[in-house]
């Protein structure tokens, strides 16, 4: 029975052999990556060395095991992935291993390409996890395919002559690319060279060979499939390009190009971010998931199951792109782990993050023009309490008014906001039940404006996929980035709000004593910030290649692999998600005083500022372009003079200079700023400490 899909899941899938030995190694390796997989399914093929009984001993929550009589290792993948949900797959075979950050960055390349399938180099490994003899015949072997993967004018010149692929380890391939190529056909040999070429000839654009990517130990051992029958080996090969290179089967791949590429090529684009979020993991070598402390499949509460203990409204205006609406999909995903039912409601309009949570099951309701009717969706929808997110204050009015409790989440220090427009704060401020600020500068900038503080700080979590780490190599040739100097990067709208155009002045003061750094700009470009001023007021800085502004087309994930420091230079924040995102990347941040700065940065009470900047754990805070950061507002932004936007530059300048002096050491913290990062703000804990304080809202008005 085929299993139901899961939009943008990740399966790896194992068939296992007769490896009892190494099985223990191989699935610890899965339960231990940096990007959780949504599950794993065993398929064992007849095993007779007790790898049955182990796997029995090994299963865990999210591990799915089936046995079979012995039909052959293509049998036992096609089953797994059959039998998987994900609309990626990973296989592994059942004497590999996958080193920690496998998933992570095969997920990130595969999004950053569109690739269908993907694989790399792999790294030999014998019995004891060391490296093989030089001289055997597969280390031979495999120095042969490396060097041809890496040399060859393309991947098709090189596949002619090699299985570059290797191993069906080596694989990470989309689930349409499987089912349009029927699966892997029955050799016993050769079915992953068979795969890859028939891959190659339906979608060969969407077939990557990528070097940096190089994350599977495959293990020489004297019962490696490939050594037991040279000869009986080396004809099934011939037999097998033979027909896959006959006129007939080039006649058929050239028809379904035409008939079957548009389907893979759409799957592939039409792919989301992962759904649901998994638990997370360090970036410990030593770490190891905790998948087997949570609830199992099916055991978590469904968005809208009637059976959770409480129903969760989300009350967001939009779901298009941004900070606000990523935290408000994250926790759509994340409370469901909370033994809590979910449903979303858009006052104004839905979006791309609205679509994406709708494909993953997520129940969203978008409300007419002109009319809230946020108050009648909730009591229909059986809503218990609402997390309300920055809706106008009639919505909040609406709800409160059908005895619904409501608690609202002060994702920024509102800066903006005009009189008026704090007065109707102050009204929404006696309506909630319950009051949440994203960091401690946006709590008391609420509180002094409005006269009531927030219940609880809680800050903005980072979505593992969305931020998903790539090999540097990759990311730098990938987004053209050619430097052995320091690349800082700046994510986020190139707005007013981020005082680009001082982080611009701080950074030529910067190139003048590290001649080849380079600063790289991600994110569109905003009326009250447009590039073409920026371009005119920095004409020198921006003609000498030290600036690139990718705009919109700049992964995440990618942009911050590639580089060696975040920056940002912003007059206000709530908790800036993209310096989250680089955090949990390991990256060292360099921040203006705003948000929640200064506990990203781990900055200690009494540190002492070095020309004017605090060195923290993770960084440096920088003092605020407008002073006090609970004095900033727009008014005193748009009146200030030119020379206000560089008011820090010295300390801006200074803090960057020092990490471009010791990128070594900053690198060798890399773990322990990602393991910060994973543990803080993993959707779990933020989800965690939402569903605390929802609870909380609940249990005064005697609702159950």
């Amino acid at each position: 029975m085929r299993s139901s899909r899961r939009a943008g899941a990740i399966s790896v899938v194992i068939p296992s052999y007769n490896h009892s030995a190494f099985l223990e190694q191989t699935i610890d390796s899965v339960r231990s990556q940096t990007l959780a997989p949504d599950e794993l399914v065993v398929v064992d093929d007849g095993s007779s060395d007790g790898s049955r009984e182990l796997l029995e001993r090994l299963r865990y929550n999210e591990m799915r095991l089936e046995l079979q009589d012995n039909r052959g290792a293509h049998h036992a993948i096609n089953r797994a992935i059959e039998l998987s949900r994900g609309e990626y797959v990973a296989i592994l075979n059942s004497d590999d291993v996958f080193e920690h950050e496998r998933i992570e960055h095969a997920w990130g390349v595969a999004r950053a390409t569109g690739a269908a399938l993907l694989c790399g180099e792999v790294r030999l490994i014998g019995d004891d996890g060391g490296e093989p003899p030089s001289d055997h015949e597969i280390t031979r072997w495999y120095a042969e395919a490396r060097t041809l993967g890496r040399t060859a004018p393309s991947l098709a010149h090189a596949l002619r002559r090699h299985n570059v692929g290797v191993t069906t380890s080596n694989f990470f391939l989309h689930r349409a690319l499987w089912a349009q190529l029927g699966g892997f056909r029955a050799y016993r040999y050769v079915h992953d060279y068979d795969f890859i070429l028939r891959a190659m000839a339906l979608c060969p654009g969407r077939v990557v060979y990528e070097p940096s990517l190089c994350d599977v130990r495959y293990r020489v051992h004297g019962a490696n499939t490939i050594s037991e029958a040279h000869e009986r080996a080396m004809a099934e090969r011939a037999g097998m390009l033979r027909t896959v290179h006959s006129p007939v089967a080039r006649v058929r791949g050239a028809v379904d190009r035409l008939r079957r590429s548009p389907a893979v090529r759409r799957a592939v684009d039409d792919t989301g971010m992962l759904d649901p979020i998994r638990p997370e993991s360090t970036r410990s070598t030593s770490s190891r998931i905790r998948t087997d402390t949570g609830a199992a499949p099916g055991q978590a509460a469904d968005q809208g199951d009637s059976s959770a203990e409480l129903k969760v409204g989300l009350l967001v205006t939009s779901l298009g792109t941004g900070g606000l609406e990523e935290v408000v999909a994250m926790l759509a995903q994340s409370l469901p782990m909370e033994g809590l039912g979910v449903a979303v409601y858009c006052t104004e309009a839905g979006g791309p993050v609205a679509h994406r949570l709708e494909s993953a099951g997520v129940s969203v309701t978008v409300g007419s023009a002109g009319q809230v009717g946020c108050g009648t969706w909730a009591v229909e929808a059986g809503i218990d309490v609402v997390s309300s997110h920055f809706v106008s204050v009639d919505a909040v009015r609406e709800v409160a008014e059908q005895g619904i409790p409501v608690v609202e989440t002060v994702h920024n220090s509102y800066a903006w906001l005009s009189d008026g427009e704090w007065a109707a704060e102050r009204r929404r401020a006696a309506l909630v039940q319950g009051l949440v600020a994203v960091s401690d500068i946006a709590a008391e900038y609420y509180a002094a404006r409005t006269g009531r503080a927030p219940d609880v700080v809680i800050p903005n979590a980072v979505h593992p996929a969305r931020a998903a780490a790539v090999p540097r190599a990759f990311a730098r040739r990938h987004l053209g980035i050619d430097t052995t100097g320091p690349v800082f990067v700046s994510v986020g709208r190139l707005t007013r709000q981020k005082n680009v155009s001082g982080l611009l002045s701080a950074f030529a003061s910067v190139c003048r004593e590290v001649s080849d750094a380079q600063l790289v700009l991600v994110g569109p470009s905003d009326a009250s910030e447009p590039w073409g001023a920026l371009r005119s007021a920095h004409r020198p800085l921006l003609d000498s290649g030290a600036v690139r502004w990718l705009g919109e087309s700049a992964d995440v994930g990618v942009a911050l692999s590639a580089a060696d420091a975040f920056v940002s230079n912003s007059w206000y924040e709530g908790w800036s998600v993209a310096a989250s995102e680089a955090a949990w990347l390991g990256l060292p941040l360099v921040l203006s005083d705003a948000g929640g700065a200064t506990s990203m940065v781990g900055v200690e009470r009494g540190t002492v500022e070095v020309r004017g900047a605090r060195a923290g754990v993770r960084g440096f805070v920088v003092p605020n372009p407008g002073g006090d950061p609970l004095l900033v507002d727009e008014a005193s932004i748009t009146s200030s003079e030119p020379s206000a936007r560089t008011a820090n530059e010295s300390a801006l300048a200074a803090s960057l200079t020092a990490i471009a002096d010791d990128l070594e050491g900053w690198r060798e913290r890399s773990d322990e700023i990602a393991d910060w990062a994973r543990r803080t703000l993993a959707p779990s804990a933020m989800a965690t400490a939402h569903a605390r304080v929802l609870r909380a809202a609940v249990q005064p008005s005697g609702r159950n």
